[in-house]
């Protein structure tokens, strides 16, 4: 059945207002989740930047010499010797750009006779079995080392540089060394004398 009302104050009032809605409270974090969160956070910035990093450094390729930073595109400088300089400061020198200097000189083999022997001979190939012999500070390594000439006499390059020159006999002992200064374009003379016990004629 169908109600019919003549005007709105006839109509039936609704006692049913709607509530308004109130905003959800958060509670705030405790102190240990607090720590919690702070220290996840922490920890993945600081892989991220580990992970980014070394990514950096694994496709970067490594500089060792002269022509690994030349192709790698850094600018060669006008300088003498050259020298290519990377981003990060690291300066490379082209060795093959230093003119070479040159020890050189001659090794006397002095004949002892025997008591009683005025007349003695070297051994067949004295000369060329024995070495002259160039070093670094340290008089241990070795920086080049070539076989005497079969008149005693010998020549060595080297870069630049102080170094030590010894001679290695034919049974293996070594004279004192001396030290040499090497310079570019240039000849450094260090003659030998070495008295050597020889054999008297049969």
């Amino acid at each position: 059945m169908e109600n019919t009302y003549n005007n709105a104050s006839e109509a039936p009032v609704i006692n049913n207002p709607q509530r308004p809605m109130m905003p959800r409270r958060i509670p705030p974090m405790s102190d240990n989740t607090k720590k919690t969160t702070m220290w996840v956070v922490g920890t993945l910035i600081v892989l991220i930047a580990a992970f980014f990093t070394a990514r950096y450094f694994i496709s970067k390729p490594q500089i060792t010499t002269f022509q690994e930073c030349v192709d790698a595109g850094y600018p060669v400088m006008e300088s003498y010797p050259e020298q290519c300089r990377t981003p990060d400061g690291k300066t490379f020198t082209n060795d093959a750009s230093i003119a070479q200097g040159y020890a050189v000189g001659k090794v006397t083999f002095q004949p002892i006779c025997p008591p009683g022997e005025s007349a003695c001979v070297l051994p067949m190939g004295s000369y060329a079995s024995s070495e002259a012999i160039l070093y670094g500070a340290d008089k241990v390594t070795i920086i080049a080392r070539v076989r005497l000439n079969t008149d005693g006499s010998y020549r060595i390059g080297a870069k630049p540089g102080s170094y030590w020159l010894g001679v290695r006999l034919p049974d293996g002992g070594q004279t004192e060394m001396r030290q040499v200064t090497i310079t570019s374009e240039a000849t450094t003379t260090t003659d030998f004398t070495i008295d050597m016990p020889l054999y008297a004629k049969g």
